[in-house]
């Protein structure tokens, strides 16, 4: 397991590890750190590694965002649980755009800090990742986290996933009943991941990267309370 620290402050890093150190205890892991998020994701293209990875981010540092980095991160390197790290509260409604696992508001405390470590290794410590199987020519399992939203159209399911776009016979009714709790039906033609949503409106549901869907005059209600209960959810 890899911890990732990306903060300016060097105290601030010191800090995490020691902290780090103290609640795996005597478990092995790997610490780094990173004074801005340039250096992060350049090594972060180098990084062959399957280790997954609790990365404690900064939001803002001296010439980035943290956000934007944190964003990179989940849509690119596999099995990576955020925690943002800030003095500054305002940045937290934005900060759901990158799907962290917890907001730590400085000075940390250390209790706050246990809190949110151990949700983040709950995170990416799960034991079996959700899939569904695709049955078309031949039979793929597909993730759930690899799905960023569905579509039904003439008949077909299309998902549309990270790397792939994929289409099978399916009704979306049937669909629906099997991504229950980590999925939103926001349109009659269109379920959304949960994990990926960035804003809502009366209109739309916009993603962590810039996808926007169309959200139903009947289903904006619901849509609404089920995605705000999530992201409350992330932060408790």
């Amino acid at each position: 397991m890899r911890i990732i620290a990306c903060d300016d402050d060097k105290n601030m890093m010191m800090l995490i590890r020691q902290w780090t150190q103290e609640l795996l205890e005597n478990q092995p892991f790997q610490f780094i750190f990173y004074e801005n998020g340039i250096d992060l994701l350049n090594e972060m293209e180098q990084y062959e590694g399957k280790d997954s990875q609790i990365v404690f981010m900064d939001i803002k540092l001296k010439n980035d965002n943290g956000i934007g980095v944190a964003k990179i991160l989940n849509q690119n390197y596999g099995n990576t649980a955020v925690i943002f790290i800030s003095g500054y509260t305002e940045y937290l409604e934005d900060s759901f755009e990158a799907d962290p696992v917890y907001f730590l508001v400085k000075p940390l405390k250390k209790e706050k800090f246990r809190r949110a470590f151990e949700k983040a290794l709950q995170k990416i410590t799960s034991e079996e990742r959700k899939y569904l199987l695709v049955k078309g020519k031949d039979i793929k399992r597909v993730f759930y986290d690899e799905i960023y939203y569905a579509e039904s159209m003439t008949r077909k399911i299309h998902l549309y996933c990270k790397d792939q776009e994929i289409e099978y016979y399916e009704k979306m009714d049937e669909l629906e009943k099997l991504l229950q709790g980590e999925f939103v039906r926001c349109h009659k033609s269109y379920l959304v991941n949960l994990r990926y949503v960035s804003r809502v409106d009366g209109k739309k549901v916009t993603l962590i990267d810039g996808t926007e869907i169309p959200i139903s005059r009947k289903n904006a209600k619901d849509t609404k309370e089920i995605v705000f209960e999530y992201l409350g959810r992330q932060l408790r």
